[in-house]
């Protein structure tokens, strides 16, 4: 199976269509920005995408996931929409910007057969992990 992804957020996002397209088992099918020049840079760069101006169409596009990698205030409201639209999700950091909307992302998730995935990836840099063992230490 070739796992369809989504991308809104082609400044952030950019990095996942770039690992994806090393992966033989995904495809970037679809990506969405609000700039159209963005759009048209990426056509020519990359392409073999859908090319979407609005998050509503890859909402609704033929997608398995979505990477929400748009401007950081809204990343809670796409994911959320995107769990309940059925789309697994890959969320750029930061998840949520209140407590209030962890509460809302949460339940998003839980109601959702999707998955949700936060994309942090700071918790593997080496000297966190030498922190962790020191404060398990004592």
């Amino acid at each position: 199976m070739k796992f369809r992804i989504g991308v809104i957020g082609l400044r952030r996002g950019m990095s996942f269509v770039d690992v994806f397209r090393l992966m033989p088992d995904a495809a970037v099918t679809a990506v969405c920005d609000a700039d159209e020049s963005r759009l048209a840079w990426f056509d020519e760069q990359r392409g073999g995408a859908t090319l979407l101006t609005r998050y509503e169409a890859l909402l609704n596009a033929d997608v398995d996931i979505i990477v929400v990698a748009s401007p950081a205030p809204l990343h809670a409201q796409h994911s959320i929409a995107a769990l309940e639209a059925g789309k697994h999700v890959i969320s750029e950091v930061p998840a949520v910007w209140s407590l209030e909307e962890a509460e809302q992302l949460l339940n998003a998730a839980r109601r959702s057969k999707a998955k949700y995935f936060f994309a942090e990836n700071c918790c593997y840099w080496h000297f966190v992990e030498v922190w962790r063992d020191w404060v398990a230490a004592g």
